[in-house]
């Protein structure tokens, strides 16, 4: 009877080990890289190794469409693992003169390389442009979905499959034109919530999520100052609890907003050490694998990829290494997603 118990549990564990569920794969990371767009829809992929603790390979992949032709003010991308396959895509929006609001897909052929697919989207959200995207599952249905607004300020919840299709659904009461946002689970319910940063006012609202990709009534959580494009979510400080980073447009002023856990934030404080004086973009991963969170940033006008490392406070950065560079201005940067931030799944 030992006998058999021992080889039962054995083999148990054995087929554990050897059958990965769906949702495992889907987690398993490949070496971390990231992507950067510039405004002529050319999409850049820089590589991070492990053994060098810097980026290297960093390179053209391809534009959004076959014919490249008319592009301008390309400046929505996200990674994630849209079909779920265990490799981190990549999702470019559409640009200024194809107003249809869609994206296409650069799917990871498991070596960092990455497949172009036409068309992944025509979404309703006609006459707009993507100007900014990120990626969450925001229905809690265990697939990566995406959050997008548009030029003129509509805010599009792309829902996922998990097989590289989504259906678009155009969100209410977010009608006012905006720049940067990202999500997290701000107030720890297990449902990602949403920040976003109004045009122009600088401020910095913070929406509820609701668990089926939709949100409530904002508050406002600070004034970052004019135009912020960037704005990114994670836990900077290694306090289990997200905060945001955002900056103040052409004047570059960085603003780090301490999440508390429960939905607010404390009141925001400078980071000088990521004040690079232009727009820029940003986004955050723990590249160096040293536990914090890192930054990668845009240089709009200088057309150039910078590399922050944290040190862990969240308020003080290593001086920038670059990347790369890119022929147009470059609006648009992406990391992976990261369990602090997150992005991926909420089960």
């Amino acid at each position: 009877m030992m006998t058999r118990t021992v080889s039962s549990v054995l083999m148990a564990l054995f087929a554990a080990l050897v059958t990965v569920p769906q949702s495992a794969r889907s987690e398993i990371h490949d070496p971390a890289f990231l992507a950067a767009l510039d405004e002529n829809a050319q999409l850049y992929v820089a590589d991070w190794n492990a053994a060098s603790n810097a980026f290297v390979n960093y390179r053209f992949v391809g534009a959004w469409r076959q014919s490249e032709g008319r592009a301008a003010n390309t400046r929505a991308c996200a990674i994630a693992d849209f079909n779920e396959d265990g490799h981190d895509d990549i999702a470019v929006g559409r640009s200024q003169f194809y107003q249809s609001g869609g994206f296409t897909l650069f799917l990871n052929d498991g070596t960092n390389g990455f497949v172009r697919q036409e068309a992944a989207m025509l979404s309703v959200m006609a006459e707009d442009w993507l100007q900014e995207m990120t990626a969450a599952d925001l229905d809690r249905d265990g697939h990566v979905d995406l959050l997008a607004h548009g030029d003129t300020g509509s805010l599009t919840f792309f829902q996922g499959d998990g097989a590289g299709h989504f259906k678009a659904q155009v969100q209410d009461g977010f009608e006012w034109r905006s720049r940067g946002l990202d999500t997290a689970d701000f107030d720890h319910d297990g449902t990602n919530d949403l920040v976003r940063a109004a045009y122009s006012s600088g401020n910095l609202r913070y929406y509820k999520g609701l668990g089926d990709g939709t949100f409530a009534g904002y508050a406002q959580i600070a004034d970052v100052g004019d135009d912020p494009y960037a704005v990114t979510a994670g836990d900077f400080d290694r306090d289990g609890h997200s905060d945001v980073m955002a900056n103040a447009g052409s004047s570059g002023n960085i603003t780090f907003l301490k999440g508390l856990g429960d939905g607010t934030f404390a009141a925001g404080t400078a980071v000088p050490t990521l004040d690079i004086n232009r727009h820029s973009a940003f986004d955050a991963y723990d590249f160096d694998g040293d536990g914090d969170l890192d930054i990668v940033t845009t240089t709009y006008d200088a057309k150039s990829i910078l590399f922050f490392r944290n040190d862990g406070t969240g308020t003080n950065f290593a001086a920038a290494v670059t990347v790369g560079a890119t022929p147009n201005n470059v609006m648009c940067i992406s990391a992976q997603p990261h369990p602090a931030h997150e992005r991926r799944r909420l089960r």
